[in-house]
């Protein structure tokens, strides 16, 4: 009769080991710490998890006082009053972020979700907690937050921004530069494609709207430029480029793009041909033309009127020294080359150079050291407004034979990398501005 309880019993005894045991299995393998502590804040268990996230060999945090682990001084103190609070007023749990440092003098950022630990009768034994390392997942909050703030800058000093649309609900998202260039108020206006027409100047709209329609309908890419209007009659250019992305089954789902502002650029160019334009005209009108000759590569430019002086129409012909000479009278010919050999290859008397060193250097620094070793040089400051530094120099060629000009480049270059050779400091030390 006593047989049969006795083995109830033992049977019992071996489910609850087993249970046990597939808790403690459990909690060893969890990747999360877990964490028991008495009301007094002491550490009464703690998982292999917990013990790798502070950094202790297993065993060593049992015991310990959970604000061991505190920052500073003043954190520990907090988190014995908040502990305090919870055993006094029992409120209900909420998780709560905190930053840890480790054995080894890390600092680990750590999401606890506790609640209490109570016995049979209800009785508040202390606490229960499971803890997060979200250290990496903070550094990765904070990278996206630094790049977005990075984008939103880049996108206002370059004024493009960028927008998408959800074709299938008609959500559309503009960044911050796009509610800019369209001079609208993010708090105030729910973004759509009609508050996008509508900021789009009148004559140019049905070209936007036909062309977003046909990117979609024939699958490709778009590129435009356009003009806002904004009600005080302002106009505003702008390049506008989209691509829709489309689902398994050739749907469009989502359109995206970007809008740049390039009315700076527009108004330059409008006021360089206006300019061009008038300049054309004084020297029609003169009968006066105007080339360049770029040595290097032979390359020339003629104004129009220096085609027709010459007997062409306005581009004809290339630009060129031989269509040039081409125009001379046969009895000029010889003495129009001499003179321009002489011009190229001989200067005499106050022919110029502008020279910009391919470093950083304040050429007002090199003109003491340049001046005692008998160089001069205009540094480029004294041709700037403001007088700022400058890596600048103008050199004066004034009836110098080839040797003294090949002379006077030697020591010049002597004094430059002398200049480079001083530490920063020293070279900073060293600067005398004349």
């Amino acid at each position: 009769m006593t047989a049969k309880p006795c083995q109830a019993f033992e049977h019992q005894g071996s489910d609850l080991r087993q249970a046990l045991t597939r808790l403690e299995t459990l909690l060893n393998a969890l990747p999360h710490g877990v964490e028991e502590c008495d009301l007094n804040g002491l550490i009464t268990y703690s998982n292999p998890a917990h013990h790798r996230i502070l950094g202790y060999e297993p065993g060593q945090l049992i015991g310990q006082s959970i604000w061991d682990f505190e920052l500073t001084p003043e954190a520990s103190a907090a988190l014995r009053d908040h502990l305090a609070h919870l055993v006094r007023d029992q409120p209900e749990p909420t998780p709560f972020f905190t930053v840890n440092r480790t054995a080894d003098n890390r600092k680990v950022h750590l999401r606890v979700d506790w609640d209490y630990k109570r016995d049979g009768e209800g009785l508040l034994l202390g606490f229960t907690a499971v803890i997060t390392d979200v250290s990496e997942s903070n550094r990765t909050d904070a990278l996206l937050v630094r790049n977005e703030a990075r984008l939103a800058e880049s996108q206002r000093l370059s004024q493009i921004g960028n927008w998408e649309l959800d074709i299938d609900n008609g959500a559309l998202w503009w960044s911050d530069e796009v509610y800019r260039i369209f001079e609208l108020d993010p708090a105030e206006t729910s973004p759509s494609y009609d508050t996008f027409l509508s900021t789009v100047h009148p004559d140019d709209r049905e070209l936007v709207n036909q062309s977003y329609n046909e990117s979609v309908s024939q699958k490709t890419s778009y590129e435009l430029t356009h003009r806002l209007q904004f009600p005080d009659g302002r106009i505003k250019h702008v390049i506008e480029r989209g691509e829709t992305h489309y689902n398994g089954q050739g749907s469009p789902v989502r359109s995206v793009g970007s809008v740049q502002d390039i009315t700076k650029r527009v108004l330059a160019k409008e006021a360089l041909q206006k300019s061009e334009s008038m300049l054309a005209e004084a020297q029609r009108i003169a009968g006066c033309g105007s080339w360049e000759l770029d040595l290097t590569t032979g390359r020339a430019l003629w104004s129009d009127e220096e085609f027709r002086l010459l007997g062409y129409e306005p581009g004809s012909v290339a630009a060129r020294v031989e269509h040039f000479l081409q125009a001379v009278h046969p009895d000029d010919l010889e003495a129009v080359q001499a003179e321009m050999e002489a011009a190229t290859t001989r200067p005499d008397g106050g022919y110029q150079i502008w020279v910009e060193l391919p470093f950083e250097l304040d050429t007002r620094d090199l003109l003491a050291d340049a001046a005692r070793a008998g160089v001069l040089f205009a540094p480029g400051s004294q041709f700037w407004p403001d007088g700022g530094p400058s890596r600048a120099l103008r050199l004066t060629i004034a009836q110098a034979d080839e040797g003294q000009i090949r002379t006077g480049v030697q020591v010049l270059a002597r004094v430059i990398q002398e200049r480079l050779d001083l530490e920063p400091a020293a070279r900073q030390a060293a600067a005398v501005h004349l």
